[in-house]
């Protein structure tokens, strides 16, 4: 009988300017099976990407620099990205509107709980 393996870690990155949301979603993945990687803005995350793989971006909609649905249309583009959760502080309505969001652009409102967080990204990571 062969020994069973442990499923494989699914790579995370959190982008958002702000350093306390970056430290709260990554610290929540952490306790399940993710590894993560960190950018405080849309252009350090495209460096990152570049040199990683990611199962799953997770983006503030405004930040200085690149806004987080810039980036995810470059990442898709690059075909470094297949999938996207997009936070905001900013009605979700309000951000649909404004941005016109492709179908696939997952979105959370914050504030958000850690249950709430983890059962989005594994209902995204799961289709």
């Amino acid at each position: 009988m062969l020994p069973e393996t442990a499923p494989a870690r699914k790579t995370v990155m959190v982008v958002d300017d702000t350093a306390s949301v970056r430290l709260l979603v990554t610290t929540i993945l952490n306790t399940g099976p993710y590894q993560t990687l960190q950018a405080a803005d849309g252009i350090e995350a495209l460096r990152i990407a570049s040199a990683n793989h990611i199962d799953l971006l997770i983006t503030d909609v405004e930040m200085p620099r690149m806004g987080g649905l810039d980036l995810v249309k470059l990442l898709k583009e690059r075909g470094a990205i297949q999938r996207c959760l997009v936070i905001s502080g900013s009605s979700l309505d309000r951000v649909r509107e404004l941005y016109h969001c492709d179908p696939d652009v997952h979105l959370l409102a914050k504030p958000f709980g850690a249950a709430q967080l983890l059962a989005l990204i594994r209902a995204i990571l799961n289709t």
